[in-house]
């Protein structure tokens, strides 16, 4: 994989990988920037990207690097299920969106894909909604 440094992970909890996780981090040499690296300033990440000569940034967001405890709309955030074992996210949705303007304002954006949005409320009302007579001729 010669691509492999061209790519940094931000916002990983790092010691919370499983274990096919850390092993593919590892093989790959693949470089992240944790939660705490992150939270006050995007400079970690700016300086990355400065040091590798980048002009042209691809954003890909996994939101499950956002903390249920901010932002509802997540896999691990699914009402009435028991609390999930695997890594959750630490970040707030500021801290996220700040890393996006930081890097916007430095860096030609010409991608920005966004993965894992579970908005479980409104699927729940929606299908409660749809079984409504109201809403039925």
């Amino acid at each position: 994989m010669e691509y492999k440094k061209d790519v940094i992970y931000a916002g990983i909890v790092a010691d919370h990988l499983e274990a096919w996780e850390e092993e593919y981090q590892k093989e790959y040499q693949m470089k992240f920037l944790t939660p705490d690296q992150l939270a006050e300033d995007s400079g970690p990440l700016l300086d990355w990207l400065r040091e590798n000569g980048y002009k042209h940034v691809m954003i890909h967001w996994d939101l499950d690097v956002i903390s249920p405890a901010d932002f509802r709309s997540l896999l691990c955030a699914e009402p009435h299920i028991p609390p999930v074992e695997y890594a959750v996210g630490e970040m707030t949705l500021d801290q996220i969106l700040r890393l996006i303007k930081d890097v916007s304002a430095e860096f030609d954006v010409v991608a920005l894909g966004i993965t894992e949005f579970l908005p479980w409320d409104i699927i729940r009302l929606q299908k409660g909604l749809g079984e409504l007579s109201i809403f039925h001729e």
